[in-house]
């Protein structure tokens, strides 16, 4: 191989394994797919290193093979983290896109530093926080966006704070949420448990906590996501104890604050009756400097269904909304092979109307069961673990309707639905569907080493002795629906979720295939998802915002079907009302 052509692939090597375009600090690499295309020359297929320590995905008849591939050579870089080493280095894209016309390959883009568009006034909440460092309320309706611009809030606040990591402080008001963006609670963050004491007595126990004191000092940004379900007297607390630990008269002891949500989505949880919303605490104005309302709706594409959206936010439907609402108990024409998702109000409902399914497939079942580490003790790990998305278990039969739970990548998203084709492993896919790939940049250097070295007369450069091979696991091949006609088949690897305190330590850890059954889930799962076809059992609806949330989930009109709608389902709550058209006019 010549020099100059060996010179020039260990320079992109060193580019990415520099860190410069590479994952954030205290982040995993992520290890996303690659899309196989259909005329280019066969790459030799490569199995993780680590994946023998993977032997929970076990059930009999095992879903394991003797069978061995060489593996794609990893370099370590200082953003590796050994906790997740579990599904190995980004190697093969398991995936192929079919359709009448030519395959699309999914960007080669990094997950985590991918360029993203913001509107402009998504751009102007994220001047405010970044550049200005200004305390900030961000909301806006379902699908306006506010998640997409919270990550890049994250991202961008972590560049700026680099060489400090534990300056900002990721968390949400519920578990689920918290998952979402990879924070922990608000209840972790400070120390207070349930935080059922005054200010002065939390504040006893947190000095006895070394970590929660070092978050509480070092912490000079503190993120809070799903402001909607967090009670004022705790907010209240929160900022008290913020004084007082950190020795400031300043709101929240001069920590910048960036809070984000819909108070029209599921209202904060209270034992005492009515909701107490964080805005109604005198602290919310002392402490806010900016409030922002996105209008801009990414989401749902018909102008019209946005606008009985809107309708449905406020509480307030017209004849015309609420005729429209009504027709749709009706089963949508959708692709073969789908059936809508169904949401429903109590998870009993949906437990059963999973496993009715599920038992109805007369087809082998597997179950794959999760991975899961962390520093937390035991018993409070699992109450972490309860939190994610990923289950600790998965059962999967051929046939099954699944939906994915992890971004893999432009095409494959939170939220894509699919059908279980069969189960198989690596080698087996490559030698079914062709082994050409659309590499992506983690690991596009050492796979154009490994061709240069592989070319005749080529010299083998000095490279470190391969580890031995795990045994190749069988796993879901899956055909997603990507609308437009088109499909796209992925065998489903597993995927890492992880929560960190604000050291970048990471205090739980799961690693299971990012796979749920999507025949049926709640209401209260659905938050935040995006669901393309989905049917909406309205009849035990028992929450102001719930129909809400359960409608805006859906993208268009021509693929959801509506169950047990009432006009009187839809409610709103008329603090939230009130409280929105004195702070929003416009």
């Amino acid at each position: 191989m010549p020099d100059e052509l060996r010179s020039g692939l260990r320079m992109l090597k060193r580019t990415w394994s520099s860190g410069e375009s590479g994952p954030p600090k205290n982040e995993a690499s992520p290890a996303p797919p690659r899309t196989l295309s259909e005329h280019n020359a066969p790459l030799s297929a490569a199995v993780p290193e680590s994946m023998a320590d993977f032997e929970p995905f076990v059930e009999s008849p095992p879903p394991w093979k003797e069978n061995r591939a060489p593996t794609a050579k990893r370099t370590k870089t200082s953003s590796d983290s050994s906790l997740f080493d579990l599904v190995g280095p980004p190697v093969k894209d398991l995936s192929r896109t079919l359709s009448t016309g030519p395959a699309a390959p999914v960007a080669p883009e990094h997950r985590a530093t991918a360029k993203v568009f913001l509107s402009p006034e998504q751009q102007r909440i994220l001047d405010a926080v970044v550049t200005q460092g200004r305390n900030v309320f961000f909301t806006g309706s379902a699908g306006a966006g506010k998640s997409h611009l919270l990550r890049q809030i994250i991202q961008d606040l972590r560049r700026k704070f680099q060489s400090k990591s534990d300056a900002v402080a990721v968390t949400a008001s519920t578990g689920i949420a918290a998952c979402n963006i990879g924070g922990i609670t608000l209840h972790s963050f400070g120390g207070v448990g349930l935080a059922k004491e005054s200010p002065e007595r939390l504040l006893t126990y947190i000095r006895r906590n070394r970590g929660a004191v070092t978050r509480w000092m070092r912490t000079q940004v503190l993120i809070i996501d799903e402001v909607s379900m967090l009670e004022s007297k705790l907010f209240e607390k929160l900022e008290a104890i913020a004084r007082m630990i950190r020795k400031s008269t300043k709101p929240f002891g001069g920590m910048q604050i960036v809070m984000t949500g819909d108070f029209f989505q599921l209202p904060p949880v209270s034992v005492q009756g009515d909701a107490h919303f964080v805005f109604e605490s005198p602290k919310w104005s002392e402490v806010i400097q900016d409030q922002f309302n996105l209008t801009q709706v990414f989401r749902q594409k018909d102008h019209r269904f946005v606008g009985m959206l809107n309708e449905m936010r406020l509480g307030k439907l017209s004849p015309d909304t609420v005729r429209a609402f009504s027709q749709l108990d009706r089963v949508p024409a959708l692709p073969d092979g789908i059936t809508p998702t169904e949401l429903y109000p109590l998870r009993r409902d949906v437990e059963r109307a999973n496993k009715q399914r599920l038992d109805a497939l007369d087809t082998e079942a597997r179950t794959y069961t999760s991975l899961d580490g962390g520093s937390l003790p035991p018993d409070q790990r699992e109450r972490v673990l309860d939190n994610f998305m990923a289950p600790r278990q998965v059962f999967l039969k051929k046939g099954a309707q699944v939906m994915l739970i992890k971004n893999l990548d432009s095409t494959l998203a939170n939220g894509s639905i699919g059908t279980v084709l069969d189960f198989m492993d690596e080698s087996t896919f490559q030698n079914t569907y062709g082994d050409d790939a659309d590499l992506l940049r983690t690991d596009v250097a050492e796979t154009l080493l490994a061709r240069a070295e592989r070319a005749p007369g080529a010299t083998r450069t000095s490279r470190s002795p391969e580890k031995d091979q795990p045994r190749s696991a069988q796993w879901p091949l899956v055909r997603f629906h990507l609308g437009r006609g088109k499909v796209r088949d992925q065998l489903v690897r597993p995927e890492t979720w992880k929560n960190e305190d604000p050291h970048g330590d990471v205090v739980a850890c799961r690693t299971q295939v990012p796979l749920l059954l999507a025949w049926a889930m709640s209401i209260h799962k659905s938050q935040g998802q995006t669901l393309p076809y989905c049917r909406i059992d309205l009849r035990r609806v028992f929450e102001k915002g719930q129909a809400y949330v359960a409608l805006s989930r859906a993208t268009s009109l021509d693929a959801l079907q509506v169950v047990g709608f009432q006009p009187t389902k839809v409610m709103a709550h008329p603090k939230v009302i009130r409280w929105s058209q004195n702070q929003f006019r416009d």
